[in-house]
């Protein structure tokens, strides 16, 4: 381990030379798995210079499963880990859902339109694992008092509601989204469905300071999928294509561009 970490995350990343894991490279300007920074030109956001919040950005390009945590006074990475280890034994690969751009709170984001049981059940359950680790949430900040990268940390809000989704901007014009969203979905929606199940969850951590996030460890799930009664799916079988829309009936999202 290269540091003592002040905070951890638990996230889905994709493989780091899959066409997902360099687009995410590029996009962010980081690498939280090898530690290296992109050597890039332009800024990051690619041709479309999206000026990623820095907190955003030191994280690299990552899956949202369950959002920064404190552990808790007595509790120890060492047990932590030996928990996720624990806990992937049980649960089988799980079929990628189709990742959509969308728009939230302003927000530009990779997420499933509706969200498979298979990933929420992921969601709940690596939950209720960290729970029994983390410190107790600070109260919330009224929104008027929070620095900018306040909004990249649900644990201060002391609710966060966890989804599945991977942050691609901070807070955009809703003019400039719209445009973003349109070429996302043409140039990285193909890549979410190359990229296969999930197959692995990270442990992430952040040594504070203002330095980047990094991999602490990769836990790999169970692959034999006959004790739980499920059939393998390939990726992007899930469900069917997202038609153009503004609202979605039962989405998780605001909007939905496609």
């Amino acid at each position: 381990m290269d540091y003592s970490y002040i905070r951890y995350a638990v996230c889905w990343s994709p493989a780091r030379y899959s066409a997902l894991g360099e687009f995410g490279v590029k996009w962010t300007g980081w690498c939280p798995e090898y530690g290296v920074r992109a050597d890039l030109a332009d800024k990051r956001g690619l041709a479309h210079c999206v000026d990623l919040p820095e907190a955003q950005a030191n994280r690299g390009l990552i899956a949202n499963i369950r959002s920064p945590f404190r552990l808790a006074e007595g509790r120890s990475v060492w047990a932590l880990e030996r928990a996720m280890d624990a806990l992937v034994q049980k649960m089988p690969e799980i079929p990628m859902p189709d990742m959509v751009p969308m728009i939230s709170a302003g927000r530009v984001v990779m997420a499933p339109n509706r969200t498979p049981q298979a990933v929420a059940n992921l969601v709940e359950k690596v939950g209720d694992m960290v729970r029994l680790f983390q410190a107790v949430p600070a109260p919330a900040t009224p929104r008027a008092e929070r620095l900018p990268e306040d909004d990249l940390s649900p644990e201060d809000s002391g609710q966060p509601v966890e989804t599945f989704h991977m942050a691609m901007t901070g807070r955009m014009d809703p003019e400039g989204a719209k445009p973003l969203v349109d070429w996302l979905y043409r140039s990285v929606g193909p890549m979410w469905k190359q990229s296969g199940p999930i197959r692995s969850i990270d442990l992430m951590g952040d040594p504070g300071g203002g330095r980047p996030w990094r991999l602490v460890d990769r836990y790999r799930l169970a692959t034999d999928t006959s004790r739980w009664g499920i059939q393998p799916m390939p990726s992007g079988m899930a469900c069917p294509g997202v038609p153009p829309a503004t609202e979605v009936a039962g989405s998780n999202w605001d909007t939905v561009i496609a």
